[in-house]
């Protein structure tokens, strides 16, 4: 009986901690994304307080580097099956900036930003870089959005394969059928992953950055990319 008890004692304590370190990164990207200016909530204030919104395009900034984007699945999933492959795809000899738990080895040893956490980092200036990941939130998150933005609850939430618009773009992306969930959704991804892509400052340096994704960030020219 002891013996038992310790065991559920000990389950406890692990469930306990996995449910903390759940909360505590939802809490932290709601924060991060949910408080940042985001053109979809911009809309919704204004239409609340009777004002209009009046959308510009603002034309491409000129760059003494480049970006460059290799299309392949760099999700958590992909990286578990096909590790090998994504790793010896990327630009050798250039500092990667992936997702947390794969950063130390892809850097051999070096501590670099990593993916969900390169805002501000200005350490990566003028260096070759690989952006070797697509950024997700925890699905809590753009739930919560969407229930904010459309005064209701979600009520589709199916995910498949199928071919996306974003930034005048056409892909095909792994993402949740409802299209309003879907400008949400990649909204996030982009403000994340364009601050990963852009600690370099290809706008100032003469040095290239190689995005690794299937999504299509805006500051990359779709018909220049090429597929893996």
């Amino acid at each position: 009986m002891e013996a038992l008890y310790w065991v559920i004692m000990h389950i406890s304590i692990i469930m306990t901690m996995l449910t903390v370190v759940r909360i505590y990164q939802i809490v932290k990207c709601f924060l991060l994304h949910f408080l940042a200016p985001d053109i979809i909530l911009i809309k919704k204030i204004a239409e609340e307080s009777g004002m209009r919104v009046i959308e510009r395009s603002v034309p491409s900034v000129k760059r003494k580097g480049k970006i460059e984007q290799i299309i392949m699945n760099t999700s958590k999933t992909a990286y578990k099956k096909n590790f090998n492959k994504i790793n010896s795809a990327l630009t050798k000899d250039a500092i990667t900036i992936t997702y947390k738990e794969h950063s130390s080895y892809m850097n051999n040893g070096e501590s670099v930003p990593y993916g969900g956490n390169t805002l501000g980092y200005d350490v990566l200036k003028g260096m070759e870089l690989n952006v070797a990941y697509t950024y997700q939130c925890p699905s809590e998150v753009y739930f919560h959005k969407y229930t904010y933005i459309n005064d209701r609850a979600i009520e589709n939430t199916k995910m498949s394969n199928q071919y996306v618009e974003f930034n005048n773009n056409t892909f095909l992306f792994f993402t949740y059928e409802d299209k309003d969930l879907q400008q949400i959704v990649f909204h996030h991804i982009d403000s994340e992953m364009v601050q990963a892509i852009e600690r370099s400052r290809t706008v100032s340096e003469e040095i290239t950055t190689t995005v690794y994704s299937n999504f299509i960030c805006s500051v990359v020219n779709f018909a220049n990319c090429k597929f893996i």
